[in-house]
């Protein structure tokens, strides 16, 4: 028996000028945590800043985070099951154990080599350089197995499609319907989406829009996310007020004004910052915009929903960054 590894190399990543990579993922962890403790007893003393404070720790706890090129960044604290903030510890692991590996193992091409030889196996390498492109045949065979795929796959959710429209005539799908429907092979994603938004929207307008983007990239998901939550959003919120205050339906604006308008109030609401292109997708996710040069607002609602769900998100609700995909 044997195995075939096909790998790459990287450059090192994370040195530490002290080397210990671990005690300072750690001592960042501490602080962070000593962070959180402070905003809870900040909160203790003041019951009125409650929600405030939450919102200060969520921050801290998502803020304090690894960024890797390519992933999601990694936090360097949880909250446990008691809804306590606790050390990471399986992350700080990996980030060790990756950083181990980037710069002992793939920093080189011949060190993977080395050190399965000097575990015992019997090792032979081929360096090869660059890609090998795709033939015109293997292109069209490839194009042809993913369009057979995607047929496939809108089969079942068709055939899913008909049965949630019956099921959300009269009630909302129950956690034990979305189990039944994700087992089904390419459906996952769909069935997923739908559940978490139904709450928020008209189950049809929903499924529509679901349907249209079900082969698109996540970035079609995150907009119908923000829409969807935007349009549950109580009228007399704040975020909700501001954004409409400053952006005028019938106006036009350059991509640098909507970001000009946009970033004070995301950062003092969401506490987040926002780039000119996330910018423009906020607003494209809350405003029907029409874009000749520049973007003219031509209404609200732009996915068209009916009616409102069960749930519309409290003027009181301060902590919108578990509700907004940015």
């Amino acid at each position: 028996m044997s195995d075939t590894i096909i790998y790459n190399t990287r450059e090192k990543w994370r040195q530490n000028a002290d080397g210990d990579y671990q005690a300072t993922l750690l001592k960042q962890a501490d602080a962070l945590l000593h962070l959180q403790k402070s905003a809870s007893e900040l909160a203790e003393q003041d019951k009125d800043l409650l929600d405030l404070f939450e919102i200060v720790k969520t921050a801290i706890r998502e803020k304090g985070a690894i960024s890797i090129s390519g992933e999601r960044p990694i936090q360097l604290t949880r909250r446990d099951y008691f809804s306590k903030d606790v050390v990471a510890y399986m992350n700080i692991d990996y980030l060790v154990e990756r950083q181990k590996l980037s710069n002992t193992i793939y920093d080189s091409i011949a060190h993977l080599q080395l050190a399965l030889e000097a575990q015992g196996h019997k090792v032979t390498f081929e360096n090869r350089y660059g890609t090998f492109p795709l033939s015109e045949q293997q292109k069209k065979i490839e194009q042809v197995n993913k369009e057979e795929l995607q047929v496939t796959v809108d089969r079942r959710l068709a055939e899913i499609i008909d049965e949630v429209r019956e099921i959300t005539k009269s009630r909302h799908l129950t956690a034990g319907e979305k189990q039944t429907f994700q087992s089904r092979k390419g459906c996952s994603a769909f069935v997923n989406r739908f559940y978490s938004l139904q709450k928020y929207v008209d189950a049809n307008t929903l499924i529509d829009h679901l349907w249209e983007i079900r082969h698109s990239d996540k970035r079609a998901y995150k907009n119908l996310q923000n829409t969807a939550v935007f349009w549950a959003l109580d009228d007399k919120h704040p975020f909700k007020r501001d954004l409409l205050r400053v952006f005028k339906i019938g106006r036009k604006y350059k991509a640098s004004e909507i970001q000009e308008l946009t970033a004070p109030i995301v950062k003092y609401h969401l506490h987040k910052t926002i780039k000119q292109r996330a910018s423009v997708s906020l607003l494209k996710a809350l405003f029907l915009v029409e874009r000749p040069k520049i973007y003219l607002i031509k209404g609200k609602n732009p996915m068209g929903f009916k009616k409102h769900g069960p749930l519309r998100i409290p003027k009181t609700e301060e902590n919108l960054l578990k509700y907004f995909l940015l």
